[in-house]
């Protein structure tokens, strides 16, 4: 049986990754989520994640090193700059149109979004 454990928490602050998403989609920066959900404000561990949530939309990610996390957000802000802003069909999630970033063992959005998130959570 393999078993992932996927993050989709800030654990200091109980702060789920979707209402992370969901502020980002609103337009909120990394700024002003950190500061209305207390994310990246205790242990800071979720800081990358949180930053991966912003800039792909994904609310379930597999445990990364920041390196990882790092080049995520740069593929996705570079994908972002190549599309534009509002050319993604009515779409603003970038993990159902960015390309997959396998080398750090990110799944499809659609089956990251849909995991129960059963294992672990750490952020």
């Amino acid at each position: 049986m393999v078993w992932w454990v996927m993050v989709d928490r800030c654990i200091c602050y109980n702060v789920p990754f979707s209402e992370v998403a969901s502020l980002a989609k609103s337009g909120q920066s990394f700024d002003a989520i950190s500061e209305t959900t207390g994310c990246c404000q205790g242990c800071g561990m979720c800081e990358p994640y949180v930053r991966v949530v912003i800039a792909t939309g994904r609310v379930s990610l597999p445990v990364l090193t920041r390196a990882q996390a790092d080049v995520i957000v740069s593929q996705a802000e570079a994908w972002k700059q190549r599309v534009g802003s509002g050319s993604s069909g009515g779409h603003s999630n970038v993990a159902d149109h960015a390309p997959h970033s396998g080398a750090v063992g990110l799944r499809p959005a659609a089956d990251a979004q849909g995991s129960s998130g059963n294992g672990s959570s750490r952020g």
